[in-house]
């Protein structure tokens, strides 16, 4: 291997590795999103089957 084919693959692996980290990082953030509206769109059915509740400490 040349210097010049080296230099071109470890460009090619630092691109490669840069899309990896993009989209392991946008699906991690695009995960997050899902959980937080199941989460949310529990709770709204909860409230919508139950009616309204305070959902803090029953201690009170």
């Amino acid at each position: 291997m040349s210097d010049f084919d080296l230099l071109v693959w470890f460009y090619a692996m630092r691109v490669k590795l840069g899309f990896a980290f993009f989209a392991i990082a946008a699906f991690g953030i695009a995960l997050a999103a899902l959980i937080f509206l199941a989460y949310k769109a529990g709770r709204w059915f909860q409230e919508r089957i139950w009616g309204e509740h305070d959902w803090g400490d029953d201690d009170a």
